[in-house]
């Protein structure tokens, strides 16, 4: 696959040769060692080397893969989620998980998020400490209760199933999906070349020395919730928590940035790392932004620097959910929309992920749930984070960014192939005329005030 990665390395080679350019000139770019050193100072992280990752679109596949690695698991299982369903697939998952804890003595945690797991399904809290799981609820510790709203604002969104591996010491699945049909499961009556996954996600399988920050960040999450702490020392040699990890490429040396947000951490002035990334990303991108996201309600200072990269001749394309595959529903929706015509008269591309609903589920949504940003064809950063103000303000989330020339070809065909999906709409200033009436435009004026909580 022919990019503007390859053409950009083409220009320099052509260059070079001509003298245009020393072979010391330093060009500073996405993935440069110079932008690494700067991410590295704004967002107080690194990046490892050595990882082997693949991306996972397919509901099946991820589904199981997600079995396989849980029936391997010899130690523990630490599963951190939004939510987990009442459903099918929840309910497989829960009793796998409860078999695991309490006939092969595994040691099973899973931490969840308190007032979603409410909305989804309240009783499966309950249900999996019943089967043996060691699982918690996120409520916020440094909010105080008394700022209600914040309080109540406050939730955990990453995640992330941690598994110890005979093979490979660890191995992990992050990215979008929670645990539940909408997002593992496929639709019956889908006909030949139409999108068959319920709902459309990208999840990233991981293993190599990320996996230890991984784990990590699970221990810190899950032990900041109970007074019954699990892990051990990563200090200590014999702690099975942090063992020693390899790949199943022994060449494989793919970078991978963890970011998190965190809005609890610094006594509750918060961490936010994916934040800072996208800001970087879109202020210095040179030549295309292309964002998948669910809900598209950008920040202040997101939506500033997609108009300055704009303003420097940077395309930018933006995939999101049209109405009928909302599940934010009409506010979402139209809270969106505000911002769709400045930005294409700006020169911004939008597509509409229309998937039809499927007749045997006509109630269900064919959302697109996946979350990532590639730019300049040189890095990819896949995650939780969605492109709204409940991201960027009050969620845990997280963000995984790579610059490894397979990944990101792999994650350019993934994107183009989005595009590419039946039914994906491509909005112009004449669709966006032709679908919103004067009144709907009202409603984005007012839903657009909501936009921080959204």
């Amino acid at each position: 696959m022919f990019t503007l990665k390859h053409l950009k390395a083409s220009i320099i080679l052509t260059a070079l040769s001509s003298g245009l350019l020393s072979a010391s000139s330093t060009l500073a770019a996405i993935g440069d060692e110079n932008f690494e050193t700067e991410l590295d100072n704004l967002t107080n992280t690194t990046s490892t080397f050595g990882n082997e990752l693949d991306i996972l679109e397919s509901a099946n596949e991820v589904y199981l893969l997600r079995q396989h690695l849980m029936a391997d698991a010899q130690q523990f299982i630490n599963i951190h989620t939004w939510a987990i369903s009442q459903d099918t697939t929840g309910l497989d998952t829960a009793a796998q998980l409860g078999a695991k804890a309490t006939l092969d003595d595994v040691e099973v945690n899973f931490l969840y998020d308190a007032l979603a797991q409410l909305y989804v399904s309240p009783a499966m809290g309950a249900g999996l400490r019943s089967l043996g799981i060691n699982a918690v609820a996120y409520v916020p510790q440094n909010i105080d209760q008394d700022n209600l709203i914040p309080y109540l604002l406050t939730g955990s969104h990453k995640k992330s199933m941690i598994v110890d591996s005979v093979n490979y010491g660890l191995e992990s699945v992050v990215g979008g999906r929670n645990i539940g049909d909408d997002y593992l499961t496929e639709v019956i009556d889908a006909a030949p070349g139409e999108f068959v996954d319920k709902w459309r996600d990208t999840d990233l399988l991981i293993r190599g020395p990320a996996t230890l920050l991984l784990q990590q960040d699970f221990v810190d999450s899950f032990n900041h919730q109970t007074s019954i702490s699990v892990g051990c020392s990563s200090d200590d040699e014999s702690c099975h928590f942090y063992p020693q990890t390899s790949t199943e490429n022994p060449s494989a040396n793919a970078n991978l940035r963890i970011l998190h947000n965190d809005p609890e951490l610094n006594d509750g002035a918060g961490v936010f790392q994916v934040n800072a990334m996208y800001e970087k990303l879109l202020t210095e991108a040179e030549y295309s932004i292309d964002i998948e996201t669910p809900y598209f309600i950008p920040p202040p200072a997101l939506l500033e620097a997609i108009y300055g990269a704009l303003a420097r001749g940077v395309r930018v394309r933006i995939l999101t959910n049209d109405d009928k595959n909302n599940d934010g529903g009409g506010i979402v929706y139209l809270a969106s929309a505000f911002y769709w015509q400045d930005l294409l008269e700006a020169g911004a591309e939008f597509y509409l992920w229309g998937v039809k609903k499927s007749a045997a589920e006509p109630e269900a949504f064919r959302q697109m749930h996946s979350k990532f940003i590639i730019v300049d064809d040189q890095l990819f950063m896949p995650g939780s984070w969605n492109f709204d103000g409940r991201a960027y303000y009050t969620s845990s989330e997280f963000g995984f960014a790579t610059t490894d020339t397979a990944v990101v070809d792999d994650a350019l065909r993934m994107w183009q192939d989005d595009l590419a999906t039946i039914d994906v709409i491509t909005v112009d200033a004449a669709w966006y005329d032709a679908n919103f009436t004067w009144l709907d435009k009202i409603k984005m004026k007012f839903y657009a005030l909501l936009s921080p909580i959204l």
